[in-house]
């Protein structure tokens, strides 16, 4: 029944359909208002975002998206800047908080959230005999992996990657006498 309308939230199942819609990242609300209401594919788009817009401002459909995001964040769902702490907290990490003042290594339950959070794996090894030998074996996130991770999330690879083609381009140039006046290879 396409006019029908869900008794908790007010609205039809198209307007549902565009709030869900409206909370997948990257979904614009022409986008949004397309996968919910199919007819409107033929249209032009300044007809599709003047729809959506409209929609979008009513009092219903802000409501029913404040909610949806909050479920997804409910969820446990990650959110971007979540992921940039954990790396910012791995990247700061010190060994050093792992032992007290006097070199002895300290439980784990009495290390601090960030500390703990950039253990990547804890190994407790009894030996057999009447004195016991303990083993402890920690070990922490690679900081050049995170490093890595970070510099991919703020794009940093791009310019990277760009500055290495220019001087590779400079380099080919300068060998092949293409560049600033340089005498031509003889060939």
């Amino acid at each position: 029944m396409k006019g029908h309308r869900d008794a908790k939230t007010g609205l039809t199942a198209d307007v549902e359909r565009f709030c869900l819609e409206l909370v997948k990242p990257g979904t614009s609300q022409a986008d949004a208002y397309r996968k919910a209401f199919p007819k409107s594919r033929k249209w032009k788009d300044e007809s599709v975002q003047v729809k959506a817009s409209k929609l979008a401002a009513t009092d219903k459909v802000r409501l029913r998206v404040k909610e949806l995001l909050a479920e997804v964040t409910a969820a446990g769902i990650l959110e971007a800047a979540e992921v940039v702490r954990d790396l910012a907290r791995a990247l700061r990490f010190d060994p050093r908080k792992l032992y007290h003042v006097d070199g002895k290594l300290k439980a784990v339950t009495e290390l601090d959230d960030d500390t703990a959070l950039a253990l990547a794996g804890v190994e407790v090894i009894e030996g057999p005999g009447e004195v016991k030998s303990l083993t402890k074996k920690l070990k922490w996130l690679d900081k050049n992996v995170v490093r890595e991770q970070a510099l991919k999330h703020f794009g940093l690879y791009g310019k990277d990657n760009t500055q290495k083609a220019d001087v590779i381009k400079q380099f080919m140039e300068a060998v092949s006498g293409h560049s600033r006046g340089l005498p031509k290879r003889p060939e």
